[in-house]
């Protein structure tokens, strides 16, 4: 009996243990579902999740499709820009003031008194008999503009009103037969940089070839770069109320010219001039018209110079009568009135190519 009794809760035991490892086995395997006494429907609501997930998939794949064939369209249609050619006035108006177009101008063009509005994105280049006159070039807030290998004669060009990212190059600037001077006009802009162009004055006319800055705004708004240019006339550049990098440059009168100066900067005028060439013989390189009471006044104008042959000083400055200090020791820095934020060269004065011939 004792042995019956043994073998009774031997097999109990057993029985016992193979219920828990089933059950634990069980609860491992659904313990990541939700508990449901419907083991159909917890299968149908797997399958459900995965078509779910599947079709999920499937969208995500078809919009990556979709973003890669616009991005291949946009970088096809990129490619494939066409310059538009302009020979007529009436072309040059109906294209100058949409955005982002790129011409080139084929030939002289009278623009009949018009001013002609530029828009931003566009880019004007010349061929070699490109000549706008009788007329004006304008941007008002314009970005990203780029002028180049254009004869502006008796045609001002002026760019107004926060404009950013404007790039002149391989310019020409003179004045026609009239005695109008195509002045290069820049009143308030960041990002401005005016490279390889030439300026040409007329013996009778005293206004500047380039205009910078306005005296109704800080220096700060603006911001002209001007490297490997070339200034032929009287009064060629002046400015107010602007930071002005002027290097690899060159200066020099016309023959018959009344000699009165090369550079005028007025009141809050900000220079740093670097390796610049002043032809001026006995003839003064420098005109102050600063109307700022004393050197501490936050209008006050400054000048750095390196490496200018010659350099500038006492002897080669004169005075406007609105000037107040007159004096241009005052006005000189040793250090440089900001930190410039591109890279430039300062090349070998003696054979800078400055213009574009």
């Amino acid at each position: 009996m004792k042995n019956i009794a043994y073998i009774f809760s031997v097999v109990v035991f057993f029985v016992y243990s193979l219920q828990v490892v089933g059950c634990n086995t069980t609860s491992s395997v659904v313990s990541d579902f939700p508990v449901s006494d419907d083991s159909e429907a917890i299968s149908v609501t797997t399958k459900s999740e995965e078509k779910s997930i599947i079709a999920s998939s499937e969208v995500h794949k078809e919009e990556v499709k979709i973003a890669e064939k616009k991005i291949e369209k946009k970088s096809d249609t990129a490619k494939t820009i066409k310059s538009i050619r302009i020979s007529t006035l009436e072309q040059l108006i109906n294209e100058i003031d949409k955005e982002n177009n790129n011409i080139v101008i084929e030939c002289p063009i009278d623009l009949d008194e018009n001013i002609l509005y530029i828009a931003s994105g566009v880019v004007i280049t010349g061929d070699d008999s490109a000549v706008l006159y009788n007329g004006t070039v304008r941007g008002d807030s314009v970005e990203n503009v780029k002028l180049k290998s254009i004869t502006f004669w008796g045609c001002p060009v002026t760019f107004f009103n926060d404009c950013k990212s404007v790039n002149i190059s391989y310019c020409t600037f003179s004045g026609d037969e009239n005695g109008t001077q195509s002045m290069l006009y820049i009143l308030k802009g960041l990002g401005i940089e005016i490279s390889y162009c030439e300026f040409i004055g007329e013996d009778e006319v005293q206004t500047p070839l380039v205009l910078i800055g306005d005296r109704n705004i800080i220096a700060s708004e603006c911001q002209v770069q001007i490297h490997h240019c070339s200034f032929l006339g009287n009064a060629s550049f002046q400015s107010k109320a602007a930071m002005i990098h002027l290097y690899n440059s060159s200066f020099n009168y016309l023959e018959d010219d009344k000699a009165r100066f090369m550079l005028a900067p007025g009141t809050a005028s900000q220079y740093m001039i670097e390796n610049c060439s002043f032809y001026c013989d006995d003839n003064p390189i420098l005109c102050y018209f600063d109307v700022s009471a004393t050197s501490y006044a936050g209008t006050f104008s400054r000048i750095y110079q390196n490496k200018c042959t010659p350099e500038i000083r006492d002897e080669n400055c004169v005075y406007d009568s609105s000037d107040a200090l007159k004096s241009f020791k005052q006005h000189l820095s040793s250090k440089k009135l900001w930190q410039i934020p591109y890279h430039y060269v300062l090349e070998d004065i003696e054979n800078i190519k400055v213009g574009h011939s």
